[in-house]
């Protein structure tokens, strides 16, 4: 069975990705939920490049104004990932496909072991596996790299889940069925965590389990996720802690929840139920929240006629129950914000498509066990009934959507619906013609007629209802990608800036190549930044220096967005932006800037005010001073200081009077004031600084200061302090003083540790079972 699922699973995915497959498209879009393009594939080909060239576990410039980026090896030897390691960067488009055909097949493989123990039948565990790998769910979110490979680890979690629950002698290696989903995403798996806590107790309740047995399942999978997450302890603890140090902690506890969603959310729920396509594709798209973001609950026309066919059963009361239940869920805010931490989405939703194609494998069983238990009348009045009401049921849903569009806010796609329509009369005459074969067929062809008939119905229903929303939409085409986007000179200009000055400093762009993480893959340090997780000190690094965030949205990911201005000298000088960078003509203010080069159509300009990377003050500013003033100049002669109140008590308070009236007044004052000549070890910033005053400065290095940073001065141990929002700050005497800056992150060694221990004590565990059992 299993050759056959992944035969069907290699020809859909041709079918579905012959573009990308063939035509040489890059499986990416261009038209909404860009993240392929703005951050994946960028963050793909940085940590790709870092591995061949061996610049691994160590803080770098590049991404943003810098970050610790130890390189993620669960991730990349994921087998699923290993391609694009091997493939290296040059070949990323092939990789990205061969990546993805292989997470097909893997939730397939690991979907078919679930439903296998599940249902207990080879065949039913194979539709239900082949389901659960193309449903809405995994194709939409699977055109974001990262979310398919999630529900990879979703599906071998829940699998070790199973053998846990049934008591099952593998369930010794369950820990390893779960560890890929801790180290793959934490917040996946603290939801997979929560829907074990009631999945099991129901599963084991309908089975007629004890409670003191139901209490044992709970206890051995609670040791099974500890194991897990302490042999993942690397990533889970620097996750963790990625998290809880970014303000998206802060946004995602600021949410106003209401008591249900509207109606317009509602009506979402029936219409992609149905399809993913019902209320429009990517931009067309007319829904509550956004594309990606709103619930997709989409797997096939089986859903409704598995549940026809369960509530004639005996089973009709748990099915009620659980549907209901599920409703509910999906309608109340609050139940979204515990979940995904986010009220207006439904990133959960596949905790309520895994249900479906559960339902779908429970109600294939009890029609084969209706049709082997000899009792023909009975399975043919079944079938009858369930067309009947499954049919009826989808012809409510579809009245109530037309109905009701114009009112609640949305409109149909009237092709969409056609489609459901013919996935649904295509069931219907193959339920007939089940009940023909019953009464006409051959005893021993009846089974393998059906079984094939409905292997073949839903691979066909697959393709048709996911077919438009990957290959409607304008994917990236080699030309487009190799003679534009990130290829559009960008990345010869910086190499000639870095052929004529190998020092320590900062670009600044006045156009984006695709979006903000261009620096990643063109290979530069800039001063741009789209990522879910950025800290405070950036935040607030950009919001001193005079920048307004974009405006948050209904999943509040305003703080994602950091671009500093690419002509603002204030922010070019105090980042320590030398070169600047414009294309299309576009001219800099010569009294800030002068050009040095035109590579292509690309102007390079140099920055008059360059002191080195960083520069040094010679007073000291409050916050309440800095609000009172009207003139971002200030920042130009004065350090912000804003909770180092020793620094504020130690150093002169700023002269009001001194600050400049203009930018050029600040940038000269800042130019007199001394020379920081510093380069860049692995790990550390070291050089000269020069305070040619006669008293002691500030220096501000461009670093966050995310209290990581060691400072030395002349070999002795300094204070640092966060000036400037989110800079580091040091104290320096008069004179020339050799400075060095450290980075030391023990959450990495801490996580290290934790790993080995776990993984030691675990390989002690299962060896001295399995010396137990030899003895035995």
């Amino acid at each position: 069975m299993l050759i056959i699922l992944a035969s069907l699973i290699t020809i859909i995915f041709f079918v579905l990705y012959h573009k990308p497959i063939f035509s040489g498209n890059w499986y990416a879009y261009s038209d909404t939920g860009c993240d392929t393009i703005d951050q994946y594939i960028p963050m793909t080909a940085y940590d790709v490049g870092s591995f061949w060239q061996g610049e691994t576990d160590q803080y770098s410039l590049t991404f943003g104004l810098g970050k610790n980026n130890p390189f993620q090896w669960y991730k990349y030897l994921n087998p699923v990932n290993l391609p694009l390691l091997l493939l290296g960067t040059t070949n990323l488009r092939v990789a990205f496909i061969i990546s993805t055909y292989l997470k097909y097949l893997l939730i397939g493989i690991f979907g078919w072991l679930f439903f296998r123990r599940l249902t207990g039948h080879d065949g039913i565990a194979t539709i239900c596996s082949l389901l659960w790998t193309y449903s809405g769910y995994n194709v939409l979110w699977g055109q974001h790299y990262a979310f398919l490979t999630v529900s990879v680890a979703f599906t071998l979690f829940l699998y070790g889940l199973q053998l846990i629950l049934d008591n099952d002698k593998k369930m010794l290696f369950a820990p390893l069925a779960i560890l890929p989903l801790a180290v793959t995403s934490y917040l996946t798996f603290y939801q997979a965590c929560v829907f074990a806590l009631f999945y099991g107790p129901i599963y084991l309740f309908f089975k007629r389990t004890s409670i003191r047995e139901i209490g044992r399942a709970a206890g051995i999978f609670a040791l099974g996720c500890i194991l897990a997450l302490g042999m993942g302890g690397d990533y889970v603890l620097s996750s963790v802690m990625s998290f809880f140090s970014s303000t998206r902690m802060n946004n995602v506890s600021s949410i106003n929840i209401s008591g249900f969603y509207s109606m317009k959310y509602i009506g979402s729920y029936f219409a992609r139920f149905l399809s993913n396509d019902t209320m429009g594709i990517a931009w067309n798209y007319i829904g509550p929240a956004n594309y990606y973001e709103a619930v997709m609950l989409a797997v096939s026309a089986l859903t409704l006629f598995s549940m026809s066919w369960l509530i004639q059963t005996k089973y009709r009361r748990r099915v009620c129950c659980i549907v209901g239940c599920s409703v509910l869920c999906l309608c109340l805010p609050i139940v979204s914000h515990i979940l995904g931490f986010r009220a207006t989405t439904h990133r959960w939703g596949y905790l309520i498509v895994i249900l479906e194609v559960i339902l779908i494998g429970y109600g294939l069983r009890e029609a084969v066990q209706s049709y082997t238990s000899g009792k023909d009348g009975d399975f043919v009045r079944k079938a009858y009934r369930a067309i009947l009401i499954s049919d009826s049921l989808l012809v409510a849903i579809a009245l109530i959507l037309l109905t009701f569009q114009k009112r609640v806010g949305y409109h149909i796609d009237k092709k969409a619906l056609l489609i459901v329509g013919c996935s649904y009369v295509m069931y219907t005459v193959l339920l007939l013609a089940c009940v023909f074969i019953i009464r006409n067929g051959r005893p021993k062809i009846r089974p393998v007629l059906v079984f094939a008939g409905l292997l073949a119905c839903c691979s066909v229903e697959l393709v048709v209802l996911n077919y438009r929303s990957i290959n409607s939409r304008p994917m990236i085409t080699s030309q487009q990608w190799n003679e534009g986007m990130y290829n559009d000179g960008t990345r010869e200009a910086v190499a000639y800036i870095h052929s004529s000055d190998s020092g320590l400093y900062r670009i600044n762009k006045t156009y984006d190549s695709v979006y903000y993480d261009d620096q990643l893959i063109q290979d530069y340090y800039g001063m741009g930044v789209y990522y879910s997780l950025n800290t405070g000190e950036l935040v607030d690094t950009y919001i001193t220096l005079g920048n307004k965030l974009r405006e948050s949205t209904d999943t509040l990911t305003g703080t994602n967005y950091i671009r500093f201005p690419g002509a603002d000298i204030v922010g070019n000088t105090t980042l320590s932006a030398k070169y600047v960078i414009s294309k299309d003509g576009e001219e800099l203010d010569s009294v800030y800037y002068y050009k040095i080069a035109d590579v292509g159509d690309i102007a390079v300009y140099q920055n008059r005010f360059w002191n080195g990377f960083g520069n040094l003050y010679d007073q000291v500013m409050d916050a309440e001073s800095f609000e009172r003033s009207e003139n971002r100049e200030q920042i130009l002669s004065a350090v912000l200081v804003t909770d180092e109140e020793k620094l504020l008590s130690d150093f002169t308070s700023a002269d009001k009077e001194r600050f400049p009236r203009t930018v050029e007044e600040g940038l000269s004052g800042l130019d007199m004031n001394g020379k920081v000549q510093l380069t860049e070890g692995k790990n550390r910033i070291f050089g000269t600084v020069s305070n040619q005053m006669e008293h002691p400065g500030v220096l501000c290095v461009p670093l966050l200061n995310d209290n990581h940073w060691e400072v030395t001065i002349d070999g002795k141990k300094e204070e640092s302090y966060r000036v400037d929002g989110g800079l580091i700050g040091a104290v320096i005497p008069p004179g020339e003083h050799q400075i060095e800056l450290v980075y030391k992150n023990n959450t990495t060694l801490i996580g290290k540790g934790i790993s080995a221990a776990f993984v030691a004590g675990y390989g002690v565990v299962l060896f001295s079972l399995r010396k137990r059992k030899e003895h035995e």
